[in-house]
C-alpha cells in the first residue's frame, strides 16, 4: 500500500477538528471569555467584543495570545496553530517530493479541465439549437 495517501488522510483527520477549533469553537470561547474580563476595563471590553463580533475568526487568534488571561485558552490556540502549521508542511511535502502523487494529481487536472471543456463547447451547442 502506498504511503503517500496513508499520509494524507492522517493529516487531514487531525487538521479537520484543528481547524474546527479555530474556525468555531476559539471564537466563541474567546467572545464569552472576553465578557467576563474585568482586566480589560469598559472601554477595552467594548472595543474587544466589537471587535470579537465582526471579524471573529480573525480577531479571536491575537485575543487568545496576547490579551486572554486564560492560560487554556492561550496553550490550546498556540497548539493549533503550531499544528496546522506542521501539518501543512508535511502534506505539502508528501505532495511535491512524491513523484507519482503528483503525477496522478496531474492527470485527474488534465481530466476535470477536459472535462470542463466538453461542458462547456456542450452549453455552446445547446445554446446554438435554443435560440
Amino acid at each position: 500500500m502506498p504511503t503517500a495517501p496513508v499520509i494524507l488522510g492522517a493529516c487531514a483527520l487531525i487538521l479537520l477538528p484543528t481547524l474546527l477549533f479555530l474556525l468555531v469553537v476559539q471564537p466563541i470561547w474567546a467572545f464569552v471569555e472576553a465578557c467576563g474580563a474585568s482586566l480589560l476595563g469598559r472601554g477595552g471590553k467594548i472595543i474587544w467584543l466589537f471587535m470579537l463580533l465582526i471579524f471573529a475568526i480573525v480577531a479571536s487568534i491575537p485575543y487568545a495570545l496576547f490579551v486572554s488571561t486564560s492560560a487554556a485558552l492561550r496553550q490550546v490556540t498556540i497548539v493549533s496553530l503550531i499544528l496546522i502549521g506542521l501539518l501543512t508542511g508535511v502534506g505539502y511535502g508528501v505532495m511535491v517530493y512524491n513523484p507519482h502523487l503528483m503525477k496522478q494529481f496531474d492527470s485527474k487536472v488534465a481530466e476535470v479541465k477536459a472535462t470542463y471543456s466538453q461542458i462547456k463547447d456542450l452549453s455552446e451547442v445547446t445554446k446554438q439549437l435554443t435560440w
